[in-house]
Formats: structure tokens, C-alpha cells, sequence
């Protein structure tokens, strides 16, 4: 079952979500693709209301699907979106998995409209609670660190336009390089 076809459901029912969700879950490839493509950022926010923990599994659906590559790269902007109207709705552990997920997408597909989306999630006004997150992942996961510099490379973000904990955890290049002798 597809979004459109809940014209006769109430986007307002538990139930209906959840039988969506499990439908999600249950299926794969092309068809599971396409169920999450029907899940625009409207419907986020009502989903949002309905329920956190239906809310919160949707999200990571949404997450592993943008971080894979199964859609091609023109769509890849409005997942980004996507993914940038779910983070400002969501709470603080959510908001982590949406930034790895954008972050991994922006990289991947080289999508600049996505590194500004990830750069302005991660910037000066980032909630300090998901900044605490993120470089914790990057201590479990080095590479989130060079994608975090391919963005500065490749949109030429500058260093001082993360959140100040981030800039700090980063360091200077000089740093960087030392470090890698």
C-alpha cells in the first residue's frame, strides 16, 4: 500500500501507520523504495503527532534508505529535504541519525544542495546535545570526520561555520596533517 492509495485511511490512525510501517519493513528493493518516495515531509509531520515510536521508526526506514544508494542522484535533493524537514522535527537522538544519513548522501551522490543542508544542520545555532552525538560517532566511525571534510573541500564551508564544538573537535589543518604523518 502506498501513501496516495490512503485516501479512505485516516493519516491521523495509529493503526494505519503502523500497518504502513510493517508493510515498510516487511519489503525490499524497488517496492520498498517506492513506499518510502510516498512518504513526503507533510506526512512526516503529521506522523510525528501521531505517535514517537512509529515517528522514530519511520525515520530510520527513511535514514538507511537515504544513506544507501538506491535512487538516482537527481533525487537525491529531495531527499534532502526531506531529511532537513524530519530534523526539525525531531528529537535530539533522531536529529543524529538524519545529519549521518544526509551527511552519507551529500557525499556519496556529490550533491552540493545537500553538503549546505548538512553543513547548516551542523552549524553555529546545532543543538550542543547533537553536536555531543555526532563527534561521538565520529570517535566509533573515523570516516564521518573525512566526509565532514569533503564538504569543506568541495562547497568550500568553511571551517569556523560548524558549531564551536565541532571546530574545536576537527581542529586545524595543520593538525589534520600532522596527524596523519
Amino acid at each position: 500500500m502506498m501513501i496516495s492509495r490512503w485516501k479512505r485511511f485516516s493519516l491521523s490512525s495509529f493503526d494505519a501507520w503502523r500497518n504502513f510501517i510493517l508493510q515498510v519493513e516487511a519489503t525490499t528493493g524497488w517496492t520498498k523504495g517506492q513506499k518510502l518516495r510516498s512518504v513526503n515531509s507533510d506526512l512526516l509531520a503529521k506522523l510525528v503527532d501521531v505517535d514517537s515510536v512509529l515517528f522514530s521508526r519511520m525515520m530510520r526506514l527513511i535514514c538507511e534508505w537515504a544513506a544507501g544508494t538506491g535512487f538516482d542522484w537527481d533525487y537525491c535533493d529531495v531527499v534532502g529535504d526531506r531529511l532537513v524537514a524530519a530534523y526539525q522535527i525531531s528529537p535530539v537522538r533522531l536529529k543524529c541519525l538524519i545529519v549521518l544519513a544526509a551527511l552519507e548522501l551529500a557525499v556519496s551522490h556529490n550533491r552540493w544542495h545537500v553538503m549546505y543542508q548538512v553543513g547548516r544542520m551542523l552549524g553555529q545555532n546545532a543543538d550542543n546535545g547533537l553536536i555531543d552525538r555526532i563527534i561521538i560517532e565520529m570517535d566509533l566511525e573515523p570516516s564521518i570526520r573525512r566526509k565532514l571534510m569533503v564538504i569543506e573541500e568541495v562547497v568550500h564551508w568553511p571551517r569556523d561555520n560548524w558549531h564551536t564544538k565541532l571546530t574545536e573537535y576537527l581542529g586545524s589543518d595543520v593538525e589534520i596533517l600532522e596527524g596523519a604523518e
